[in-house]
Formats: structure tokens, C-alpha cells, sequence
């Protein structure tokens, strides 16, 4: 799979993760009940992801390369794209 598709998808695993745990907690301050089989599906929602998005991310030792070619992809979008609606 490609670095910046793995990249990606680790970050979308990531962010799934957070959103989780985030909702989770939310959810349970609101409802003002407090269940251990709930608490318990969303712990293990929040490994299984966190997981994923650890071992999908590509373990990318120079930085600075991929930054430039991200900015390099952003250049080339910039250049096809119309500036006015013409």
C-alpha cells in the first residue's frame, strides 16, 4: 500500500479512536448512567482502533521528504485547478 494512503487511514483510525472514547464519555456524563458491559464495548472499540491506526502508519524516519512531496502534490492541484469561474 502506498505511504500516504497508509498514512491516511492512520490517521482516519485515529481519529475514529478518539471519537469513540470521546462519545463514550460524553454519553455517559449525559445519561447519568454508568454501565460496565458499555463502558467495556467502547474500551474495546478505543484499543481495536488505536491499534489499527498504530500499526497502518508507515514508521517514516525523514520527515522532511514526505512533507515535500505533499507540498509539491498541493502545487500540482493548485496549478489545475481554476482560480475564477471561467
Amino acid at each position: 500500500m502506498n505511504k500516504e494512503r497508509r498514512k491516511v487511514i492512520g490517521n482516519i483510525f485515529g481519529d475514529a479512536a478518539k471519537y469513540t472514547l470521546t462519545a463514550g464519555v460524553i454519553g455517559t456524563f449525559l445519561s447519568g448512567q454508568y454501565s460496565l458491559l458499555s463502558s467495556s464495548i467502547i474500551g474495546a472499540f478505543f484499543v481495536i482502533f488505536a491499534l489499527l491506526a498504530y500499526f497502518v502508519t508507515p514508521k517514516d524516519g525523514n520527515v522532511k521528504s514526505s512533507m515535500k512531496k505533499t507540498s509539491v502534490t498541493y502545487g500540482d492541484i493548485r496549478e489545475t485547478l481554476p482560480l475564477e469561474g471561467g
